[in-house]
């Protein structure tokens, strides 16, 4: 007989709370981390990194640039994030460089077409590592690898609007509504 207070059935409505909670927040992240939450990760792609000596070096997509001691890498994870609508090409293929904490000081994109997110992409991020001795894996404890997964695990690799994108373009147009069109009714008017 199986104890519905150690196994809870899904149509129970603890069951039915954590699908909510998983489809709508995203899915619960296996361990809890403690301290302070990291700062926010640096974004790249993955042509504008290099591993110069025992530097990482890299320019943002806007041209702002960065580096990171390769002795403060412990792994690198990499994984096809799913944004809900990807386009004609599939899942980007993302990098995650972890902290020796686990927290997230780089994300680097391989880029949205085939070429970049397939077996050439997913070369060229493993062999970049590789050459430096740092490990890389491929990260497996996303059920179904949405962007809000990831985010409640890492909040420092994506921002909210990033992680919900109809949740912020709901808030946006409300406010627009609530806001800007009253203003601008109130102005025609006069």
């Amino acid at each position: 007989m199986v104890d519905t207070q150690t196994h809870p059935r899904w149509w129970s409505p603890r069951g039915i709370a954590d699908l909510l909670e998983m489809l709508v927040v995203g899915e619960r992240p296996s361990h809890r981390r403690h301290g302070a939450r990291p700062q926010r990760a640096a974004r790249a792609g993955v042509r504008k990194v290099r591993i110069d000596g025992t530097r990482v070096v890299w320019r943002s997509r806007i041209g702002v640039p960065g580096e990171l001691r390769v002795d403060e890498i412990s792994q690198v994870l990499l994984a096809h994030v799913d944004y809900g609508r990807n386009g004609f090409w599939g899942p980007p293929l993302l990098a995650f460089v972890l902290s020796r904490d686990g927290a997230v000081l780089l994300r680097i994109v391989a880029g949205g077409s085939p070429r970049a997110a397939g077996p050439e992409g997913r070369r060229r991020l493993e062999e970049l590592w590789s050459d430096a001795g740092i490990p890389t894996a491929w990260e497996t404890t996303s059920l179904l690898g949405r962007a809000k997964d990831y985010r409640r695990r890492w909040p420092e690799a994506f921002t909210f609007a990033h992680a919900y994108p109809v949740a912020t373009t709901g808030m946006a147009l409300a406010a627009w509504i609530l806001l800007a069109v009253p203003v601008l009714e109130r102005g025609a008017g006069s």
